[in-house]
């Protein structure tokens, strides 16, 4: 956390030095930031990420204002590791910002011109939940929608990722296709579900157990199965406790995961496959507007847990909810 503000303050106090360039020719289509296209954006491991610069030095530059419509402001800091961004946009409708600093932590926060509309803020820190907050209009109250990444956060609630975040994402890429890419990740999903190729997860505290192991073959055999195992494993690693592991272990785990995590952007058949054996991306889908998938969400549930789960895809919406609040709690408390 210490260094996530240290980044952040040498960013700001780069930034503040720096005299706004004049608007230079550059093409009318898209935002700023996407007409510039100073920084390489992509998703990955369902979070945003600069991943590198297509500048070497730092730069700023703002365009319109006043009679000359919209005024858009982009500036770049070019770091030791990953660039930090700053993108604010003024019109007629809204004032918006975002901040990707250190690579990865960033935020946004759309305030409309009308007091009908509502206010949007998307917080996505290096590590953690993302959390898409939606102020209250004229007719809905305040909410506040938490996932473990982005992708889930848009398999959960697509029509409210739709509405309120991919538009305001897409200023930074408008050839994204953030909502294509969520459909596509949920139909890959639906085809494991259905062809049951989820990864059996029934040997993998083995193997972690055997990573510690004083014989050394069994631990080249451990560690050559669970990286075998491949996107799948990752969420499992990244949620065992280090305390509860060996030296051996937390090394052996650090290098399978670093491995095994992708440097590029995100597709949907990888993504898929990770999300797979995550419990809450099911217990999410239960809710789902189609019966089919409603049935196949408990069912993969019962897979990942050992146990039938009590659920009636065919329910009242209201019976649903309440099954899936207890259902929540119930593997919560597992």
């Amino acid at each position: 956390m210490r260094g996530h503000w240290v980044c952040l303050l040498a960013a700001g106090l780069f930034l503040s030095s720096l005299s706004p360039a004049a608007c230079e020719e550059i093409p009318e289509a898209g935002s700023l930031a996407a007409r510039l296209n100073w920084v390489q954006y992509e998703i990955v491991r369902g979070r945003v990420t600069a991943l590198n610069s297509r500048l070497a030095a730092s730069k700023s530059q703002t365009c319109g204002g006043d009679s000359q419509g919209p005024r858009e402001s982009y500036s770049l800091t070019v770091g030791d590791s990953a660039p930090s961004v700053s993108y604010e946009l003024q019109d007629a409708d809204q004032h918006l910002t975002v901040e990707l600093n250190c690579g990865n932590c960033l935020r946004v926060h759309r305030r409309p011109a009308r007091e009908r509309q509502a206010a949007v803020r998307f917080v996505q820190p290096p590590r953690g939940p993302v959390a898409l907050e939606i102020a209250g209009s004229e007719s809905a109250a305040s909410r506040r929608l938490v996932a473990d990444d982005l992708w889930q956060l848009l398999l959960l609630y697509p029509a409210e990722c739709r509405e309120h975040l991919i538009p305001v994402l897409e200023v930074l890429r408008p050839d994204w296709r953030l909502a294509e890419q969520g459909r596509a990740i949920e139909r890959r999903l639906l085809e494991l579900a259905q062809s049951s190729q989820l990864p059996d997860r029934s040997g993998w505290a083995g193997w972690v157990a055997e990573l510690s192991s004083s014989d050394a073959r069994l631990r080249r055999a451990a560690d050559h199965r669970l990286r075998a195992v491949g996107q799948a494993i990752l969420p499992y690693l990244e949620s065992l406790d280090p305390a509860g592991l060996d030296a051996e272990q937390r090394l052996r785990v650090r290098q399978i995961c670093d491995e095994l995590t992708m440097r590029s952007g995100d597709d949907a058949q990888r993504v898929a496959v990770w999300l797979s054996v995550k419990p809450g991306v099911w217990v999410g889908l239960l809710a789902h507007h189609e019966e089919a998938m409603r049935h196949l969400a408990a069912r993969q549930l019962s897979t990942l847990s050992g146990r039938a789960i009590p659920f009636d895809a065919g329910a009242e919406p209201e019976q649903r909810q309440r099954q899936i609040q207890q259902l929540s709690a119930w593997l919560a408390a597992d």
